[in-house]
This record gives C-alpha cells, structure tokens and sequence, in this order.
C-alpha cells in the first residue's frame, strides 16, 4: 500500500510538471552525510506572491533598484540512491512540498517542508535464513521497504534572476524518518549538496 500511494504521488506531480518551465535539480545525496549517493529532482510552483519595496535611502533605491521579495510554494518529485558500503543500498522515490523565499537581487533563497517517500534497502552483505533443514538459506536480494517521511531546510542561489543564467546552487541538510527499521523505527540524517538548470520544455518542443 505505502508503495502504490508514494509511485502515485510521484506520478502525479511529475505529470503536473510537464510541458512547463521548470528547475531540474541534480545533487550528491550523502545518507549520515557520509554514505555517497545521488539525487534527481524537478520542482513546480503551485502558488506564488511578489512583493516589492522601495528601500529607506532614495540614493540606494535609485542606484540598485527597490527590493523585491518572492514566496513559493512548490511540489518536488525525485528519486536517488545511496550506498552504505558493508550494509546496504538505498533506492527512493520522494515527493515533497516546500515554502520558499527569495531575493531577487541576487537571488538567494531559504527553503523548508517536508516529504513523503518510499525506500528500498537492498543488504549487501550475506543475509542467511535458518530453516528447519541443517543448512541456512541464502538470500540472493534480501532487503526491507520502508516508508520514509522527511523533514528539511535549504538555502541557495539562482542565478536566473541576476545574471539571466540558466543554473543554480544550493544546500539541503535533512532527517529522514525510516519505518519499519526491523520491528521499530530510526531517524537519519542526510545532506545534499546540488545544482539546478532551468529547463524550458515550452522551447524543448519547438
């Protein structure tokens, strides 16, 4: 069931996404922050507010321009993977939905939400059962689903807004809940370390 609901969701939003400019994001994902992985996402804002001010200096205001501030909410499918060398390796699926704002001067933003998602691990080391005969069983692909909420916050740059570049940065420290872990639960801690492109499938089909 969690299964079928998260590759739903997944789905979903990356049905919503197409035909639309969107950001692609591509990050080194790090379980603990030291297990190496990979991460590839894209993000659709579903709802946006701008809002400009002029600043208190009339001479600043002139000279660099008023300040404008922009707040999204934004939905973001993706999948990754990770590896704990003499464990085991993780492949997920993620849906997130997130608040951002940024600054469109230099196009610095703060992000924070939280995901649903699905995780496969697969043990890569030998995993025996023992049977009711003398020898133990081997497992070939032995590993355990588990359905994996999250919680995070990032910062980052886009540099669409003052260069008219087509790319971005950011940093995304995380807590992944994972459960069942055996007959109970844990909490991990991941980091992602990325970059964005905005990719333009409007100009893609022309």
């Amino acid at each position: 069931m969690k299964k079928i609901f998260t590759l739903s969701a997944f789905l979903y939003f990356t049905n919503c996404l197409l035909g639309q400019q969107l950001p692609i994001n591509v990050s080194y994902f790090g379980e603990n922050g030291i297990h190496p992985g990979l991460k590839l996402g894209v993000e659709k804002s579903i709802f946006e507010k701008e809002k400009t001010k002029d600043r208190w200096f009339e001479n600043r205001n002139s000279k660099i321009g008023s300040k404008t501030k922009i707040r999204n909410l934004v939905l973001s499918p993706s999948v990754g993977f990770y590896n704990h060398a003499n464990n085991h390796t993780g492949l997920f699926l993620n849906a997130e939905f997130l608040y951002r704002r940024t600054k469109t001067r230099r196009g610095f933003y703060y992000d924070a939400g939280f995901g649903l998602g699905y995780l496969q691990r697969i043990y890569n080391i030998p995993t025996y059962e023992l049977g009711s005969g003398t020898e133990p069983y081997q497992y070939t692909l032995a590993g355990q689903a588990q359905f994996m909420p999250t919680i995070f916050a990032a910062f980052g740059q886009n540099l669409f807004y003052r260069k008219e570049i087509n790319i971005g940065w950011f940093v995304k420290p995380q807590l992944m809940f994972l459960m069942p872990y055996g007959f109970t639960s844990v909490l991990n801690p991941a980091l992602e370390i990325g970059v964005k492109y905005l990719w333009d499938f409007k100009k893609a089909k022309q």
